[in-house]
Order: C-alpha cells, then sequence, then structure tokens
C-alpha cells in the first residue's frame, strides 16, 4: 500500500530541498516505521509527518472553547530541573487539572497524563509550557 496525503501537492507548492540532522537510531526506527506503512520515500513520510503536526498544532479552531481534555506527555527524568519544571507547570494550572497519573516507563523514562477540564486556550498553554522544557520527548493533546 502506499501512501501519500494529497492536500498539499508539491505541484501546488513547488519543492525546497532541506537537510535534517537525525540520531542514526531515529533514523533507523523511521525507515522501519515507513517501510511498514508503505512509503515509497522518506520524503513523502516526512510531508505527512509534518502536515499531521501542523493539524495537531492548528487543531480544529476552538479558541475560547472550553471542554475536558487529555494531555499526555513522555521525559527524561535525569535531565536537570525537568520533573521540577513540569511540577511547577502543574501547579500553576492547578484550576483546570481534574487529575494526573504518573508512570515509570524506564530507569530514565517517564510518562504524565494530566486530565484537564476548562478553557481550551489554558490546556493548549499547559501543554506548550511542557513541550518547551529540555528532556521533554513527546506530547500530545486531545481536546474533548
Amino acid at each position: 500500500m502506499q501512501k501519500n496525503n494529497t492536500d498539499i501537492t508539491d505541484a501546488d507548492e513547488g519543492i525546497t530541498r532541506i537537510g535534517v540532522s537525525l540520531p542514526s537510531s531515529l533514523l533507523e526506527g523511521f525507515d522501519a516505521m515507513i517501510r511498514d506503512e508503505g512509503y515509497t520515500t522518506r520524503s513523502e513520510a516526512i510531508r505527512d509527518a509534518i502536515r499531521d503536526a501542523m493539524a495537531r498544532w492548528r487543531g480544529v479552531d476552538r479558541a475560547g472553547q472550553y471542554g475536558s481534555a487529555v494531555i499526555t506527555f513522555v521525559y527524561d527524568h535525569h535531565v536537570p530541573r525537568v520533573a521540577t519544571d513540569i511540577l511547577d507547570a502543574q501547579h500553576e494550572y492547578h484550576d483546570i487539572i481534574v487529575t494526573t497519573v504518573h508512570h515509570h516507563l524506564s530507569h530514565e523514562g517517564c510518562m504524565e497524563v494530566i486530565l484537564a477540564k476548562g478553557s481550551f486556550d489554558q490546556v493548549r498553554s499547559l501543554a506548550d509550557r511542557i513541550r518547551s522544557r529540555r528532556g521533554v520527548t513527546l506530547v500530545r493533546v486531545m481536546l474533548f
């Protein structure tokens, strides 16, 4: 199965070449993933990954709306101050946080899940604050 997202075609935008530096283990994992997904080139897979990231970033226009949300993130607790910075952020946004769950993935890796209820603007602000911390490797936000 060959995948190719047609939301933005190369003919519509022209092609710009970029260089990306990646750890070899990340590239090996990416190559395995794109083979499994049926991509014929890295470029196709990278374009789709960028489109997906942009869609998540834009999200549905929910500025000023309220509801429930899940923020899931992974971080390396051995990175100096990352755990303290995350905890400080959670205290700053205590008014929207319903509960949190902390899970030890490995000796150094931690995953946390925050259930929140309130302004989606505040949820996005909290997620952005967590995402910007050195040592945080993944942040996902789902709005309901």
